[in-house]
């Protein structure tokens, strides 16, 4: 194995870790606060998602601050827990604060042609 999967596979389960650990925290009813979310990433417009790969849920959406991808579309690692009010969301790899939810139209008439030739 070369170092530099070695080292990947460690942070993988750096990742994994810590996200148990918060899962097992906020089972036991304990809540994120300020000095947690200092760093989280601000995800507007977004949905819930599959991802079809995997069948676990995911985020998608319009990021802000995240350490890796920058400001752009992102779709996140599996998503662990969301607060009730949809504010803030754990997944794997990190804490996320929650925006506007995107809003998604869904054509119900299926009468009128959708794209004309």
């Amino acid at each position: 194995m070369t170092p530099d999967i070695e080292a990947s596979m460690e942070q993988a389960c750096e990742r994994l870790a810590r996200a148990r650990a918060d899962l097992t925290r906020l089972i036991e009813g304990w809540r994120p606060g300020p000095s947690e979310l200092k760093d989280a990433v601000l995800l507007e417009d977004w949905i819930p998602a599959e991802d079809t790969e995997t069948g676990t849920m995911i985020l998608v959406g319009d990021a802000t601050g995240h350490p890796i991808l920058g400001d752009r579309f992102i779709s996140t690692s599996m998503l662990i827990w969301m607060s009730p009010d949809c504010s803030i969301a754990r997944t794997v790899s990190r804490w996320y604060r929650l925006g506007k939810r995107a809003v998604v139209a869904v054509r119900t008439d299926r009468s009128r042609p959708i794209a004309r030739h």
